[in-house]
């Protein structure tokens, strides 16, 4: 076949420039056909075990260190007993040499690695005692603005909240929050006179304790006798203390009432007259403690 003529500018210089000036035969037809099939051949290849292996084996030789020190190692040793089993002292010796280059860098990679390490070990160092000063500078300068400072009611406190009078009841427990003398003293003189008479009379400082929705007999107990402080439930407070509710039985007119058959079964009629209740407040109004 004739060879190939090249037809665009770029093939004529190339003809002209080094295939005329430097003697050379242009390709034929049937050797780039030839090439192109080579070409088509390697790229649709499929690589087997034993073409791994050889790559792998060639790349080895352009190495300088292995990747894992370690295995190459181990698989010179198990080369080495080979030989040494099958009397091949020439490989062994050559197995030898392998592993006592491959101790030497394994040792001077080691020494960088090393030193790396200790370069970085010593800028933590430095670093951690650098903190230590900081924290004890600055724990100093915290406890002396804690000494110099004044009072701020505007600064956040973690604490828990406390009632404001049971905070002052535990400070004193004689003190009682709110109370005025005088008025004490005239309220517990009306309900001494209300209820206990000269009798059961009761200082200011002494408090009086009525049970709710007991009768006066309950409340008062035996006439001459006082409140001991301990005993029953007792307020602090006197506008608390009075707080109760009073049912009192009063005497109404009977009215006519028509006669009842009395059933078999029924029990006896109530003795007395009907009863009515009053609260607190129509109480105090009656009275004219209001």
């Amino acid at each position: 076949m004739p060879p190939v003529v090249p037809t665009c500018p770029e093939g004529m210089a190339y003809e002209e420039a080094p295939m005329m000036t430097k003697g050379f035969q242009l390709p034929f037809m049937d050797e780039v056909d030839s090439k192109y099939n080579d070409i088509q051949r390697a790229l649709k290849y499929d690589f087997k075990e034993d073409d791994i292996e050889a790559i792998v084996k060639e790349k080895e030789r352009f190495q300088k260190s292995p990747y894992n020190f370690a295995m190459k190692k181990t698989s010179l040793m198990k080369e080495k007993e080979m030989a040494e089993a099958t009397g091949d002292t020439d490989k062994a010796k050559v197995l030898t040499d392998k592993l006592d280059e491959l101790e030497e860098r394994a040792e001077e990679l080691n020494r960088l690695r090393q030193k790396n390490i200790s370069a970085i070990s010593y800028i933590n160092q430095r670093n951690r005692e650098r903190n230590l000063v900081q924290a004890e500078e600055a724990f100093k300068t915290e406890m002396q603005e804690l000494r110099t400072q004044k009072m701020d009611c505007f600064r956040r406190r973690n604490c828990t909240p406390t009632i404001i009078s049971k905070a002052c009841r535990q400070s004193n427990p004689n003190q009682h929050i709110g109370r005025d003398p005088a008025m004490s003293a005239k309220i517990v003189q009306r309900l001494n006179e209300i209820y206990g008479g000269d009798e059961g009379l009761a200082g200011p400082n002494e408090q009086v304790q009525v049970t709710p929705q007991l009768a006066k007999s309950e409340v008062d107990g035996p006439a001459g006798t006082e409140n001991k402080p301990g005993e029953g439930d007792h307020s602090e407070d006197l506008f608390s203390a009075h707080d109760f509710d009073i049912k009192i039985d009063l005497d109404l007119p009977e009215k006519a009432t028509r006669p009842i058959n009395v059933t078999k079964g029924a029990g006896p009629p109530k003795d007395g007259a009907p009863k009515r209740s009053l609260n607190l407040e129509e109480y105090k109004k009656k009275r004219g403690l209001i």
